[in-house]
């Protein structure tokens, strides 16, 4: 995970020496002192490429921390790659300016070639930029909800990723409730709360007297989230649904049962059917239209 750097402010701090550092430590190094880099500046030496060569102000001075400190880097110039005649010059002079023309590329290139570099970046959910969250969470067929924090989704991300070998199953539903909700849900396999109503055998009104379609157990499973119904708005039951449909095997049927208190009474229960649901909407007949009056 990465760390937060730390905010520059008003108080001042001794700059550090990063002389023949490379210069993304050397920026590492001054974010942790409490300092912000400001201009980076390209200059030809004979140390190691991409390195510090000097900063301003210089190491052992004690600055404010909102000062912007500048770095020289070394850097080999691309007017080596011109011909002799355009390399020399003073400054002023064309070839002078043709030089400080080519630092602006040289800039330019290597920002696109750092990116590039750090691209493998772009895939650690714990490294990404928050602008991309959304996108690699798309990767997973993830949806991530707006009102969590950055921590939050991040987590949420790193955890879908691991179960991922595993979705389907109900290790992998469980844990992914338990990152989006917070609590541990209890999931019981091959079981509904309900027989459903017989005539003769159960059919005691207002407890069992459910018509519901044949229910195969093997193919049922029951979703228990210790918390109570009233405790659950209806955008986060929509969720919590839709966790449940994305991550369940695409034949079977659940239920989500809510408990109240220490007792573990039932309190709250919805049973979806993703099938069941779209087959009644298209069975459903849609009202006559009135016949036009003389």
């Amino acid at each position: 995970m990465t760390s937060a750097a730390r905010a520059p402010s008003s108080r001042r701090h001794v700059v550090p020496d990063v002389v023949g550092l490379s210069e993304r430590d050397a920026q590492i190094m001054l974010r942790n002192v409490g300092f912000q880099t400001g201009e980076v500046v390209f200059v030809e030496s004979y140390a190691d490429d991409r390195t510090v060569v000097a900063s301003d102000p210089a190491a052992g001075h004690m600055v404010s921390g909102e000062t912007l400190i500048r770095l020289q880097i070394s850097r080999q110039s691309l007017m080596r790659h011109l011909p002799t005649a355009f390399q020399g010059g003073e400054r002023g002079t064309e070839s002078d300016f043709l030089r400080r023309f080519l630092w602006v590329i040289t800039h330019l290139h290597d920002s696109v070639n750092d990116r590039m570099s750090e691209m493998t970046r772009l895939f650690k959910p714990f490294e990404t930029d928050p602008e991309f969250l959304p996108w690699l969470a798309s990767w997973l067929a993830l949806t991530l909800d707006t009102d969590w924090s950055e921590e939050k989704k991040r987590r949420f991300i790193q955890r879908a990723s691991q179960l991922y070998t595993v979705r389907g199953t109900a290790r992998a539903l469980s844990e992914i409730l338990e990152v989006f909700t917070g609590v541990r849900p209890e999931i019981v396999e091959n079981a509904w709360p309900y027989d459903g109503f017989r005539v003769g055998v159960s059919s005691s009104v207002g407890i069992d007297t459910i018509m519901l379609p044949p229910m195969n157990l093997a193919h049922c499973f029951v979703v228990r989230l210790p918390v109570a119904a009233q405790d659950i708005d209806e955008a986060m039951l929509v969720k919590i649904h839709q966790i449940i449909q994305q991550e369940k095997p695409a034949h079977t049927t659940y239920f989500l049962a809510f408990e109240e208190g220490e007792e573990g009474v039932l309190q709250h229960a919805i049973e979806v059917d993703a099938e069941s649901q779209d087959s009644a909407s298209e069975e459903t007949p849609s009202d006559p239209e009135e016949p036009d009056q003389e």
